[in-house]
């Protein structure tokens, strides 16, 4: 366990911050009265380190203690760091600095809690770090003293997350101050008053010279004792400390001799043909006559054809020396490839998850479908094999990120990454195989909205986003600085539509973003999203128009089920769903028909 020496003022809210920090991270501090002060009389802690360095503040203080365990107090990203730094700035400034007591202050500082935390459990990701700590502990004796059943009514999110921190800080009682020795001329009273008390003990004192001397040979003889064994207890711990740092040392050499041994020859796209794997340099030196094969497009027609595939390792599985499995994925599609080979092997072995490889091999049809992988009916047979991307350690695990629901139930210990890390890290999350469906089926919409309508003599239009003034009554407009005068985003594209139509334009339609300033309740309000927009005239009844409408979402929904059907099965894996039913032409009801209906069944 380490150890800091720690010099503060035992009743400040500083040190029950750095004593809780210090314990959630298994740090020892030993704790002496004492510290600075700033002008203003606020308390200064001062950490000394065994190096010598002194660090003062308590924000310094925690940062430091919180560099010397490996603990996800702070932070588990760059970006989670300098939050995590931003919010410690803030306490120091907004909380520490203001007078809680007074209510208005109170006030403004759970207003911006309660923003903060509506959708999420802690400040900054999915567990507790040093900027919780630091906040919570400053406000706990102005929210004790407001009463938190009280304040819960207003801010629930503040409350729910101040209890939830002091649960996990627990209690932690700074020691209190040894009383200081009083000078003897600081009691002149009580030395007169007792003369004779005085006078008593000297004589003892000269009675019992023998006894003053023999009892410091006694302390030395029994010193002597317990310094040996202190002494070979210590010996003992530090042959032990010793062994242990030699055991590790002869460890990590012997990974970075097998690291090195099968980290591979570094290659260009010169003579990289003349090598089996290595790794390979890209940089437009020459075009090769490399011909690639999709992923998703590996099966049993392939047999015994020898081709090239670029793609990223999604797991790898070592057995032996001379064999290594691996599973490769690109977007939605996954294989195995067996490679196999005493270096070659140890090659693929020690290639990290998301690297990107190049792979050049044979198709085989294994006896047994291969249950891991979409392309189950055929697998890869590895001849030459070329890492072009080496990753290094992630912040997430895409296994962790790609669970459903179901595999929490099976297993409740697995780890769930939460949102906010998904989205702090969201060019990893976007590489899972349901993000990846997602997206596609996104595309896929637009596809076939768009062919549609193209094929029903739509005409495509793109129209302003930056517009001066509101384009659609009943909706608020996000206003941008334009040069010397104001504009707006464009909350619809209905005005633009409309003057289509009126230069003999009779079908258009567009695909564009949308932007409205409009507050919400949800979590998940949209305030951008992209409109697939249609405008038409009719020529006799504006039932032509739904039969144009029907047609459109009868299209969308039978392509997606035909074309996209490998996709909405990647979705499924992670997020189950049952099968969209409809029915065409669809059923149309007059306004009279609705409204009895709503009578007689009530609203859904």
């Amino acid at each position: 366990m380490a150890t800091v020496q720690l010099s503060a003022d035992f009743l400040a809210v500083s040190t029950e911050k750095i004593l809780a920090a210090a314990k959630l991270l298994g740090i020892q501090v030993v704790l002496s009265e004492g510290g600075e002060r700033t002008p203003c009389d606020l308390p200064v802690p001062v950490l000394d380190l065994p190096s010598g360095q002194r660090i003062r503040h308590t924000n310094a203080v925690l940062k430091r203690i919180g560099q010397i365990s490996d603990s996800s107090l702070t932070g588990s990203s760059f970006i989670e760091e300098a939050q995590i730094d931003s919010w410690l700035e803030w306490v120091a400034l907004e909380v520490d600095h203001h007078d809680l007591s007074n209510s208005e202050s109170l006030k403004l500082i759970c207003e911006a809690l309660e923003a903060q935390l509506k959708s999420r459990t802690f400040l900054v990701g999915q567990r507790l770090t040093l900027a919780d700590v630091s906040a919570a502990l400053s406000l706990r004796e102005a929210l004790e003293k407001a009463g938190m059943d009280t304040l819960r009514e207003t801010y629930p999110s503040v409350i729910r997350w101040a209890r939830t921190c002091y649960h996990q800080v627990g209690n932690v009682s700074p020691p209190k101050a040894a009383p200081k020795a009083s000078p003897a001329k600081a009691q002149p009273k009580a030395a007169a008053a007792a003369p004779q008390e005085a006078k008593a003990k000297a004589k003892a004192a000269a009675a019992a010279p023998t006894a003053a001397a023999a009892a410091p040979a006694a302390e030395a003889a029994e010193g002597g004792g317990s310094s040996k064994k202190d002494e070979k207890k210590k010996a003992k711990e530090e042959e032990k400390r010793r062994k242990e740092e030699e055991k590790k040392r002869k460890e990590d050499e012997r990974i970075a001799a097998q690291n090195a041994k099968f980290a591979g020859p570094s290659l260009t796209l010169e003579d990289f043909e003349n090598h089996a794997f290595g790794n390979l340099f890209i940089q437009s030196q020459r075009r090769t006559d490399r011909e690639w094969t999709p992923v998703s497009a590996l099966d049993p027609s392939k047999k015994d054809q020898q081709l090239w595939v670029r793609a990223r390792v999604h797991n790898s599985r070592k057995q032996g020396g001379k064999l290594c499995f691996l599973t490769l994925r690109q977007d939605v599609a996954t294989i195995q490839a067996v490679v196999f080979g005493p270096e070659i092997a140890g090659f693929a072995g020690a290639l990290p998850d998301e690297s990107v490889v190049d792979i050049y091999g044979k198709i085989c049809c294994p006896d047994v479908p291969i249950a891991s992988a979409t392309q189950s009916n055929v697998e890869l047979n590895v001849e030459k094999l070329y890492c072009i991307g080496r990753s290094q350690a992630l912040p997430l695990q895409l296994a962790d990120a790609s669970r459903s629901e179901k595999d929490f139930e099976k297993d409740p210990s697995l780890v769930r990454v939460g949102q906010d890390v998904k989205l702090d890290n969201r060019v990893i999350d976007l590489r899972t195989v349901a993000n990846q469906a997602i997206f596609r089926i996104q595309s896929g919409v637009c596809t076939l909205f768009r062919e549609f309508l193209l094929k029903n003599s739509f005409q495509e239009i793109h129209t302003p986003k930056l517009i001066g003034g509101a384009s659609e009554g009943g909706a608020d407009v996000f206003r941008v600085d334009y040069f010397e005068g104001n504009a707006f985003l464009a909350q619809s594209p209905q005005l633009y539509k409309q003057m289509a139509l009126m230069t003999d334009m009779p079908r258009v339609f567009e695909i564009g973003p949308i932007f409205r300033s409009e507050k919400s309740f949800t979590h998940r309000h949209m305030t951008e999203f992209t409109g697939l927009d249609i405008e038409m005239t009719f020529k006799d009844h504006y039932h032509e128009v739904l039969e144009v409408l029907d047609g459109l979402f009868n299209h969308i929904f039978e392509g997606l089920n035909s074309r996209f059907k490998r996709e909405i099965d990647a979705v499924r894996e992670q997020y189950p769903f049952e099968d969209l039913k409809w029915k065409y032409p669809c059923k149309r009801l007059t306004f009279k028909e609705a409204i009895g209906f709503f009578r007689s069944e009530g609203p859904a």
